[in-house]
């Protein structure tokens, strides 16, 4: 029972920032920025580099994609356009538009933890019945072997 109870909270504190106390189903898009730039969209709106990251979500994360460097719109951490490729982005470097190289980044810790949380809770449930079962094991080889110490230091009753 008591390895129910913290699955359930374990579940509870892994699901928390992405689902805000319902159960998350489906996938979560984020944006995260890398550095600012000075490209705006057709509607004037601020773009920054970055990358997207994208988590498949029951209950908790199963899997996390990186899915590469996208054009953020600013200040809407959603809204997001396509890296562009071959000759444009060649373009876009050269008149200074995006950096040349592109600045390397990396997925954060917490992006990954959260992202695979299903296989942690799994791990911690599994740790606990494990922990669980050891213990009840030697609780009952105990038990076997202080009932046989009694039995063995009994008269016997033949007479």
């Amino acid at each position: 029972m008591r390895i129910l109870i913290c699955a359930a909270l374990v579940l509870v504190a892994a699901c928390g920032k992405a689902t805000a106390g319902k159960f998350a189903y489906g996938h979560e898009e984020t944006i995260h920025k890398i550095v600012d730039i000075s490209l705006k969209d057709k509607e004037g709106k601020q773009l920054f580099l970055g990358y997207k990251t994208r988590i498949q979500y029951f209950g908790a994360g199963l899997y996390l994609n990186d899915e590469g460097y996208v054009l953020g719109v600013e200040g809407e951490y959603s809204s997001y356009y396509a890296m562009p490729t071959g000759e444009t982005l060649t373009r876009f470097q050269t008149d200074g538009l995006l950096p040349n190289p592109l600045p390397p980044y990396s997925v954060s810790v917490w992006s990954y933890l959260l992202g695979y949380s299903t296989w942690w809770i799994l791990a911690i449930v599994l740790s606990f019945y494990a922990v669980e079962t050891y213990r009840e094991s030697k609780r009952q080889k105990e038990q076997v072997g202080t009932d046989l110490s009694l039995a063995k230091g009994r008269p016997s009753s033949d007479g």
